[in-house]
């Protein structure tokens, strides 16, 4: 299927089950694309069509994450949006090595742009403008020289915080590291087991694993899949024990639930908005708030 090809504008995706509806701008003008369908092929074809100068924008839906995939390869810039989304994203384009240079990313997966909250993006903001450098190019997080914030100056400040954090009773959260010797490895969380704290915590809330990967930067769900196995493997078994309490008890709960449809039905029909109970329409449960 013929795409238009143009130069350097906004690209928006309309995406469907099957097939992805394109529209672009143009002089103010919104104008459509036709359609492509919504498959690797189909989204390769249109990905192929697309200038490096192009933005693309889709909403949230099931596959959107690896058609965002497909085509930021191809483009400027992909963005991913939800109907309630304030528009505010982080781009990941690089990172920072020991010296504080700038270089590539470790892999593709890891350039990539994230929505984030109203509430955190002004947080940064002021934290941005009470540093010494203001200017576009330097960093949120740096020293006091300017220079990125270094994996070690995390750690260093992180350690601090766990040695002087305390539980309910005062005594220490984290005893190892008040103790003589070297801290048992695991004994103590890191900056990394936070990131792998979020993604088992949103695997198991029921996030795609495509969503997962996208988040942390992943070259792909396979990654994700290796890394997180016993989460996905425990979603499954959740989903796979409610399935079979839905097949099994499915028509002995609606039967219950009809019953007491059945049963409320006086009291929802009182005009003076009273409740009352009738002999023929005994209430069971003991009581209940309407």
């Amino acid at each position: 299927m013929a795409v238009i090809r143009w130069v350097g504008l906004g690209i928006g995706l309309d995406v469907h089950r099957d097939f992805c509806e394109v529209a672009f701008c143009r002089d103010g003008e919104v104008r459509s694309a036709g359609r492509v369908p919504a498959t690797p092929e189909g989204v390769g074809s249109l990905a192929e069509s697309l200038l490096p100068s192009d933005r693309v924008a889709l909403e949230v839906t099931g596959s959107c994450w690896e058609i965002a995939r497909i085509l930021e390869p191809h483009v400027n810039r992909v963005v991913v949006v939800s109907p309630d989304d304030t528009g505010i994203t982080i781009t990941f384009a690089w990172q920072v090595d020991r010296q504080g240079n700038r270089r590539p990313t470790k892999t593709d997966g890891s350039a990539r742009t994230v929505p984030i909250p109203r509430e955190l993006a002004l947080v940064l903001a002021r934290h941005k403008l009470a540093s010494r450098d203001v200017t576009h190019e330097a960093f949120v997080f740096a020293t006091c020289t300017g220079r990125a914030l270094s994996q070690r100056n995390v750690a260093r400040a992180l350690r601090k915080a766990q040695q002087r954090a305390t539980d309910e009773h005062g005594q220490p959260t984290f005893a190892p590291l008040l103790g003589k010797g070297k801290v048992p490895v695991g004994a103590v969380p890191s900056m990394h087991s936070f990131r792998h704290t979020v993604a088992s915590r949103a695997l198991l809330a029921g996030e795609s694993v495509d969503e997962v990967a996208f988040l942390l930067g992943h070259r792909d769900a396979t990654v994700t899949r290796v890394v997180y196995i016993h989460e996905i493997a425990d979603v499954r078994r959740r989903h796979m024990r409610r399935s079979r309490m839905t097949a099994e008890y499915a028509g002995a709960l609606r039967v219950a639930l009809q019953g007491e449809a059945d049963d409320l039905t006086p009291w929802r029909q009182a005009s003076d908005g009273q409740r009352s109970t009738s002999a023929s329409a005994p209430f069971r449960g003991g009581g209940a708030f309407l």
